[in-house]
């Protein structure tokens, strides 16, 4: 074997063993902050619920208590899902006028006042228009 080869072979596995070196004890940094933070992580990396709105009938004082439930059991947020479809048929009027509110200024002021009521406590709040994924990715949020 010729001497520069032997040369760049010991240089070689120099750096991978230097290099292997940093990367463990890296990984053994990360793993340190992983178990501390596992038990309490960051509200952003928090699992969501899905929210179900029985239609627009929600009140403003409920939807502010759920909202601190979901946050006092360590949940990062919710996906609001707005429904009609399965609700008992023959419901009282005044109940089904609520219910289909849904869409409206009236629904809209109680689904801001969820949303403010999430930001005040650093929740993640998305709403999907359908009953299936929400329309805008994970990265574009509920703004003012």
């Amino acid at each position: 074997m010729r001497p520069h080869f032997k040369l760049t072979r010991y240089f070689l596995y120099r750096f991978i063993a230097v290099w292997g070196f940093m990367a463990l004890a890296a990984n053994a940094q990360s793993l340190d902050s992983l178990r501390h933070e596992f038990p309490n992580p960051p509200k952003a990396m928090r699992p969501i619920v899905r929210w179900w709105w029985p239609g627009g009938d929600v009140t403003s004082d409920e939807l502010r208590r759920e909202v601190r439930v979901l946050d006092e059991a360590g949940f990062g947020g919710a996906e609001i899902q707005a429904f009609r479809i399965g609700l008992k048929a023959g419901m009282p009027t005044d109940v089904m006028a609520r219910v289909n509110e849904y869409a409206t200024p009236s629904f809209y002021r109680k689904l801001r006042e969820a949303a403010e009521e999430a930001r005040d406590r650093g929740l993640f709040l998305d709403l999907t228009l359908g009953s299936g994924w929400p329309f805008l990715p994970c990265s574009v949020g509920m703004t003012r």
